[in-house]
């Protein structure tokens, strides 16, 4: 039995959507991501995940469905660290742990290969607040 490709969407801008694009579009689009410049990639059942920001620093977050609130991608404590994370009383809206570059590019290539994003990367809820203690965490470099 031959597994079928499931059916992606590439959305760059405003532009209109790319049907089933080859991963060296996807990886290209990623790669060119700035301020006005976004990139989605939806799957035929909604999910999709979208990446905003400047090139060398934007977030991904992820959409369980078209209406859905996003979840943001992030490494795992103890991965690459950069960026400055925004706070909002007891809510740590974006920690270091959630600003991409270059790998970035692995979020997107789990998300088209269809492997399950908690695999490798967390997912938060940026509605969840933390204790002065957590975000002292997400703060240590």
């Amino acid at each position: 039995m031959v597994s079928e490709k499931p059916c992606f969407h590439l959305v760059v801008r405003s532009e209109a959507p790319v049907s089933d694009p080859s991963w060296a579009l996807v990886e290209a689009a990623v790669r060119d991501v700035r301020p006005g410049n976004s990139v989605v990639l939806v799957k035929a059942d909604r999910t999709h995940i979208r990446a905003d920001g400047a090139r060398l620093m934007y977030t991904i977050v992820f959409y369980e469905t078209a209406d859905s609130p996003p979840m943001m991608i992030g490494r795992r404590m103890g991965g690459q660290r950069r960026g400055k994370p925004t706070l909002a009383g007891n809510r740590v809206l974006v920690s270091p742990l959630e600003f991409w570059d270059d790998d970035g590019i692995a979020v997107f290539r789990a998300f088209h290969d269809g492997r399950p994003l908690l695999e490798g990367f967390e997912l938060r809820d940026p509605r969840t607040e933390y204790s002065d203690e957590e975000i002292r965490a997400f703060l240590v470099r």
